[in-house]
């Protein structure tokens, strides 16, 4: 099935959380759901997708995906290209409706934004997270990363994730059960 028939088919929707370890590891998290792509007349329509769009299939796209995407680190100087890649530990589970609601106190993280250099000096963060987030404000100074705006999401970890129509974004939160 090409791209352009998966599209006109289903919707992907997401939600992602980044949570920043003590031990200096990023965990990300993401809930991601087919739709039946709305019609036009009703773009906002929310649908189940075509019976062949199953769970296990998004789990196995989701599974190919990590395995094989990588992503190049913005060039700071002349050297070898980096690639970020996901790693090998790798939980897909399939997740059920039973009724219960996310509330804002079941998710909770850094999220005051950083404006000045003193601001760094009164992060209310364990020693090791703090470390990063000056990292973030330092490496947002230098012109070649200018366009990543590291500095706006330096208390997120330059992690700004992705905005747009239907998608929720937690940035530097811990999503807990």
């Amino acid at each position: 099935m090409s791209e352009a028939e998966v599209k006109r088919l289903v919707r992907v929707r997401y939600t992602k959380v980044a949570e920043y370890q003590a031990r200096g590891a990023v965990h990300f998290h993401a809930v991601i759901r087919l739709d039946a792509t709305p019609p036009r007349e009703d773009p906002e329509r929310v649908a189940p997708p075509p019976e062949r769009f199953t769970a296990e299939l998004l789990a196995e796209a989701v599974r190919l995906a990590a395995a094989t995407v990588a992503v190049p680190y913005p060039p700071v100087e002349e050297g070898p290209v980096r690639l970020a890649r996901w790693g090998d530990q790798l939980d897909v589970r399939d997740v059920t409706c039973d009724g219960t609601e996310l509330s804002a106190e079941a998710v909770a993280g850094l999220d005051r934004r950083i404006h000045h250099d003193d601001d760094l000096n009164h992060l209310k963060a364990v020693p090791h997270l703090a470390r990063l987030v000056r990292i973030c404000w330092e490496f947002g100074a230098h012109p070649a990363l200018a366009g990543l705006r590291l500095r706006k999401w330096a208390h997120a970890l330059g992690f700004r994730g992705h905005r747009g129509a239907g998608h929720l974004e937690l940035r530097g939160a811990r999503l807990r059960r």
